[in-house]
């Protein structure tokens, strides 16, 4: 019988605040993928029986077990990602990764109270769109940045190419 895979993080966690955007995207696409299938499944007919794929529940179409080489189903679908959802919303995984978006975010609030300082929002309200803005304006004053050193490296390399008289070799 197949298993769930599980990952093994070796070493300290001390940049789990890194994942802080992945879990806002995460928790949002698989609750638009659960909303719609739980829409389908309410209003159409046989749709919890149509077949997705037939290798199992966990399996790839290699296994040698022909039981874990079932169909998989859109209700079956339903199901793995209401179990994702409980696994992301597990309240030790939350609080941990809360904790460490609190720690990023503390220096920039050198006299608040631990509790005062931002952690892990609830975007449990949000669709994915919500949650992409969230992330653009989150993000925003990193990515003018970036642009900001790109147009200093393109105004820097064409200097130095004017300097020399040449945009590089000549085109066959």
């Amino acid at each position: 019988m197949c298993k769930t895979p599980t990952v093994t993080i070796a070493g300290n966690l001390e940049r789990l605040w890194d994942f802080e955007d992945l879990y806002y995207l995460t928790c949002a696409k698989i609750r638009t993928y659960y909303d719609d299938l739980r829409l389908r499944l309410a209003h159409f007919d046989n749709f919890r029986d149509v077949v997705l794929h037939t290798r199992g529940y966990y399996c790839d179409a290699s296994s040698d077990d022909n039981a874990d080489n079932e169909p998989f189903t859109y209700y079956d679908m339903a199901y793995f990602l209401a179990r994702k959802w409980t696994t992301l919303q597990n309240p030790s995984l939350m609080h941990t990764l809360d904790r460490w978006i609190r720690i990023k975010n503390g220096p920039a609030y050198p006299d608040a109270n631990p509790s005062e300082i931002p952690g892990l929002k609830n975007t449990n309200a949000l669709h994915v769109g919500g949650v992409a803005a969230l992330l653009w304006d989150k993000n925003e004053a990193l990515l003018d940045a970036e642009k900001v050193a790109e147009d200093r490296w393109v105004a820097e390399r064409r200097r130095q190419l004017q300097q020399r008289g040449s945009w590089g070799p000549a085109l066959p």
